[in-house]
């Protein structure tokens, strides 16, 4: 990841009620900036998690991401919530 681009960008929290639930997935999810000024313009989710939890999770977390101006456009994040002793989504 362009991480040298970004100005904040917090990794996604694994929601209790998922954990609980024993819900993991992977998902990629495309970010687009303002170019002149870095802030965050749109969020699509290219691929879902496969959960709405995880996606919502996801997705509030996505919204304090900002970009150094003029550096990025748009970027793709690949998400993945695994417990430790499940198997690997797909």
């Amino acid at each position: 990841m362009r991480q040298n681009l970004l100005l904040t960008h917090p990794r996604p929290k694994y929601p209790l009620e998922a954990v609980l639930n024993r819900l993991t997935g992977r998902g990629v999810f495309e970010l687009r900036f303002d170019y002149d000024t870095g802030r965050l313009r749109e969020i699509h989710i290219a691929t879902s998690t496969g959960h709405w939890t995880l996606d919502r999770s996801v997705i509030a977390t996505l919204k304090d991401w900002q970009a150094k101006p003029h550096s990025l456009r748009t970027i793709s994040v690949p998400i993945m919530f695994v417990i430790s002793d499940a198997p690997l989504p797909r």
